[in-house]
């Protein structure tokens, strides 16, 4: 006989220290059922539809045109929410370690490289706005810095002071500056995956408050941040980077989105006034022929830095921008270019050689003789090199600990690194660094490691999840929900493409094929609902011309406009629509 059974359990005492003071208490699903019992009587009356609904998921992502091992390694990492990386509080309230149980507090400059956890459980992402980030006991203090582990220390002095005793004499600032501009971006994609504008409206007075930190860096009001502020590489930075200046001009542009969704239109303006100078110093000042680099005063180069080399984070801010349909905010040759010397001078295709010569030891070996990957920076003219001659943070007694972090392979950033090439259509040079990312985390590789556990400070790291938005890169998607936007631009096999999408309230399937310069897409929801306004579709040449434009839902003819625009044609429904489940929506573009 066959029997079906569940091992079903029920732990609600759960109580989690962060820097010695409690923090949570009880568990989010022992708010929802009394006990194990009660979960196995949820199993009992919903278990074959919540399968079937997971299956329907399944199904969906994998019928898709794009590569099998790419849809693998890209969705892969979400498990780490599964893991002890993750919680949610009774209160609702989501809460992440970098890694499993290793350093706390959901660290905002690690966790903004997140694109699957924040795209499919937006519900969970909203939660770190509402109950910790913007919430003064816990995250933002009265000058509108966040610290960079919302809770802080024991006492939460506001604002945070120096510590010595636990981060040395370079630890000047709680608040990391990238893990700033990440809350903000973090912020509007969060809105972008509402289905009103609810919630700017009602956070929009402390994600001001939190810009107006973040342009109190700027000092000069250049546009590129130059105050000494702490980062990700867990060392302070002084001068503008490209790193942090690219940023700096994505969160700005979000946030005078956002401004003039709250009716902020003077803020709005000071957003653009200051991101349209930045723009313009950021080539002036940064570009030096082949690379932006980092331009630090003299007297803070005791610090461990990128300078003139070439880092793979060094045009971050236009991923993000991409990812979050803010389009293009630095010059697209000198972006490019810059991608370019990154993975011509970082990505290696064997390891092993690079890592034989001493100068490039790095402090953890993630990738090994035999594998492929991307190290964080390199320098071609050998005029600076992490070899642990220049003072730092001391660690260890003595071990300068992150000097060798530039000479890692960091998976979450090279995930975020293999988007970008891939979103600025250098998809076969994406492809390779993802990949390598992938071979490496198979128990066949050198590494021998787990397919499901890209490691960095800890086991499962939250970084990795950055993995995600490759699989939305080679789609080109954008979505706006608030305003019933959905677009896509296939970077690969844009002929006879298909792929997965989710929206704010639905999720489903996308498809296109192109034939002698015809091209017919179709979008079908699988579960939920999706309400549109627009569809923006790629041309499948830049300057081709659109002679017609056909739009059919459920059989219905629609009555649309349509504007073509730098390769893309825009599609204006009559009226909003809400698409139900398998009900198709077809659309013919005829040159």
């Amino acid at each position: 006989r066959s029997f079906t059974f569940a091992i079903a359990w029920h732990f609600p005492n759960f109580e989690l220290n962060d820097w010695g003071k409690l923090q949570g208490k009880g568990r989010w699903y022992a708010t929802q059922y009394a006990s194990a019992s009660a979960v196995v009587d949820k199993l009992a009356t919903d278990g074959p539809g919540i399968l079937a609904a997971t299956d329907l998921w399944r199904q969906t992502y994998y019928d898709s045109t794009l590569p099998r091992w790419l849809l693998d390694r890209s969705i892969a990492n979400l498990s780490t929410l599964a893991t002890a990386t993750c919680f949610r509080f009774a209160d609702g309230r989501f809460y992440g370690f970098e890694g499993v149980y290793s350093f706390p507090g959901t660290c905002n400059h690690v966790w903004h490289y997140d694109e699957g956890a924040g795209r499919l459980f937006p519900e969970l992402e909203k939660s770190l706005r509402t109950l910790a980030d913007y919430v003064p006991a816990v995250g933002i203090k009265t000058d509108g810095s966040i610290a960079m582990r919302i809770d802080g220390l024991p006492g939460s002095p506001d604002p945070l002071p120096t510590s010595p005793r636990l981060f040395g004499p370079g630890y000047k600032h709680w608040a990391s500056i990238d893990g700033q501009c990440g809350i903000l971006l973090r912020t509007y994609r969060t809105h972008l995956l509402e289905t009103n504008d609810a919630f700017v409206k009602a956070y929009w007075p402390k994600i001001r408050l939190a810009t107006q930190w973040l342009l109190a860096q700027d000092s000069d009001g250049d546009g590129l941040p130059e105050q000494v502020t702490h980062h990700t590489l867990d060392e302070d930075i002084a001068g503008p980077s490209p790193w942090i200046s690219s940023l700096n001009l994505a969160a700005l542009t979000a946030v005078e989105k956002m401004a003039r969704i709250a009716g902020d239109t003077a803020f709005a303006a000071l957003c653009r006034e200051r991101v349209a100078l930045g723009q313009k110093n950021f080539v002036a000042q940064l570009w030096n022929g082949d690379r932006f680099i980092h331009l630090s005063p003299e007297s803070e180069k005791w610090r461990p830095g990128s300078y003139d080399g070439s880092h793979i984070d060094q045009v971050l801010g236009q991923q993000w921008a991409w990812r979050t349909g803010l389009g293009r905010i630095l010059p697209e040759r000198e972006t490019r270019a810059a991608l370019a010397s990154v993975f011509r001078n970082n990505f290696m295709a064997d390891i092993g050689p690079y890592y034989a010569q001493p100068v490039n030891k790095p402090s953890r070996a993630f990738a090994k003789a035999g594998t492929a990957g991307t190290v964080m920076a390199t320098w071609p003219e050998g005029s600076y090199r992490p070899d642990g001659k220049r003072p730092g943070h001391i660690w260890d007694g003595g071990n300068k600990f992150h000097q060798g972090f530039y000479n890692e392979t960091m998976s979450g950033f090279e995930h975020a690194f293999a988007s970008h090439l891939i979103y600025e259509g250098m998809v076969a040079e994406g492809l390779s660094v993802a990949r390598a990312v992938h071979d490496r985390h198979q128990p066949s590789s050198p590494m021998k490691a787990n397919p499901f556990n890209e490691p960095e400070a800890g086991n499962h790291y939250a970084r990795a999840m950055a993995s995600y938005a490759t699989f939305l890169a080679c789609g080109g998607f954008e979505y706006d929900g608030p305003a019933g936007v959905i677009g896509f631009a296939p970077r690969l096999q844009a002929d006879n493409f298909k792929t997965a999408f989710t929206a704010a309230a639905g999720w489903g399937t996308f498809s296109q094929k192109v034939t002698g310069g015809l091209l017919a897409a179709s979008l079908t929801v699988k579960r939920g609902t999706v309400t549109l306004t627009t569809v923006k579709l790629a041309l499948p040449k830049a300057d081709q011309s659109v002679r017609q434009v056909t739009v059919t839902y459920a059989g219905q003819p629609l009555a649309v406009r349509h504007q073509t625009l730098a390769g893309t044609v825009g599609i204006t429904l009559p009226q909003p629509l809400v698409l139900t489940p398998d009900r198709e929506l077809i659309v013919i573009i005829t040159p």
